[in-house]
């Protein structure tokens, strides 16, 4: 899926008129800035549905489209809606562009399209739609109401990374603050010659991007798509002439502009043939399981640096053990109980499926209350103790060197069954539950 998106995107660079390089440069620079996203979850998805909205809406403006495409888009976020909550905002986006054709019609293409006595019919029809597209899941009104209260929490972004503010010193941040001033840059550029209501909704998730990190990879998709829309209006422009050749380095035409088009440097035969036979080998090698990096398959490993690989494995034995325990002495119990490190739940849900977690990042399960209660704990260790006898607590898996660690290993009554760089397992001491 990340494959076909990102091919997509430099495709739509090129075909815009930039030079094959500068289309892989600027689809790395998206790639990088939306990186810390690439884990196997609906949030991939929600790329892909936000860079299908946001081609509707750049055809239908710039008058490739007619209006009626636009009624595509409530069915879209109705497929949106039942995987991800970034469904609602794609659902902000696609009515903050449509209010922008309906009540900003000085613009010079509003007027070339907007002429269709029908368009803003279409627009309203679309607009309504939408509006009620969020509503058609099992949950009805439930899940959007959820997705406000995520986004009204004042909890989530003190505890949650990908909830707070981005880091533009690390390598993801620089990135996106690159696209970013290349957008602004060309935006500030081609408003001179012409000015669209979609090539301004990248500012929005700009700012939202600076709010909180999960919104840089729905930026950098938008941006990406808007510079190439951007770029096909100065290369189609004869009013832009002058800015072609101040940045002729950039555009894969030669000569002059005849007409209002460039003339485009196709791609030689040898390039498809290279790009056939990598994109087979890689199919071969990837059925046959040959361990090849980049192209073949089982390249790509866990890192026990940062995840706990061994800590959870040690964990799934010492539950046996428990288990084993408890059903010689009684003749059975209820499953062991584990604490976790809200960082590591994820993390047990896929790779330790039988051990329940006591928390992890679906913060909708905990709400604030439940949030704050773990924080509190991990902060003040001394109320472990009571949480355990509380709830039940056999196992807790912590990550290493923090408060609860160091209490854990200093209480006579929780043992050590493992320790490493990432996490450290501790179990109670025999406590038989019927």
């Amino acid at each position: 899926m990340l494959a076909t998106l990102f091919a997509w995107l430099a495709h739509r660079l090129h075909r815009a008129g930039l030079t094959v390089p500068l289309a892989v440069v600027l689809t790395a620079l998206a790639v990088g800035a939306s990186s810390y996203h690439f884990l196997l979850r609906p949030h991939l998805a929600s790329l892909l549905f936000m860079a299908a909205l946001v081609v509707i809406l750049l055809d239908v403006d710039a008058g490739r489209a007619h209006p009626r495409r636009l009624l595509w888009i409530p069915a879209l976020l109705v497929a949106w809606s039942n995987t991800h909550g970034a469904a609602l905002g794609g659902l902000a986006s696609a009515l903050i562009v449509f209010f922008g054709w309906l009540f900003v019609p000085h613009l010079p293409v509003v007027r070339r399209w907007m002429i269709d006595p029908a368009a803003p019919r279409w627009i309203g029809a679309a607009a309504s739609l939408s509006a009620v597209a969020p509503l058609i899941t099992p949950f009805g009104p439930n899940l959007p109401a959820t997705w406000l209260s995520l986004m009204r929490s004042q909890v989530i972004p003190q505890m949650i990374i990908e909830h707070g503010r981005p880091d533009w010193t690390s390598p993801e941040g620089a990135m996106l603050g690159v696209l970013a001033a290349v957008y602004l840059a060309l935006l500030a550029s081609v408003a001179r010659i012409e000015l669209r209501v979609t090539w301004l909704l990248p500012l929005v998730w700009l700012a939202l991007a600076m709010s909180r990190v999960r919104h840089g990879p729905l930026f950098a998709v938008t941006a990406v798509l808007a510079i190439g829309d951007m770029a096909d209006a100065i290369r189609q422009s004869s009013r832009a002439a002058a800015f072609r050749s101040r940045w002729r380095f950039a555009w894969c035409g030669v000569g002059a502009a005849q007409g209002l088009t460039l003339q485009t440097v196709r791609a030689p035969r040898t390039a498809w043939t290279a790009a056939i036979i990598l994109v087979a080998l890689s199919a071969v090698l990837k059925t046959a399981g040959a361990s090849v990096p980049v192209i073949g398959a089982n390249w790509a490993r866990v890192s026990d640096r940062n995840w706990p690989v061994a800590a959870v494995e040690a964990a799934r034995r010492t539950a046996r053990s428990i288990q084993r325990d408890a059903d010689s002495a009684c003749g059975g119990r209820e499953p062991v109980r584990v604490f976790n490190d809200l960082g590591f739940g994820g993390y047990l849900i896929y790779f330790a499926p039988e051990l329940p977690v006591y928390i992890d990042d679906r913060c909708e399960l905990y709400g604030d209350a439940g949030l704050r209660r773990y924080r509190e704990v991990v902060s003040h260790p001394e109320l472990f103790v009571g949480l355990a006898d509380y709830d039940g607590i056999d196992l807790a898996i912590v990550r290493r060197n923090t408060k609860l660690d160091r209490h854990l290993a200093e209480r006579s009554n929780w043992q050590s069954v493992h320790t490493d760089d990432v996490a450290a397992v501790y179990r109670r001491g025999p406590v038989i539950r019927p």
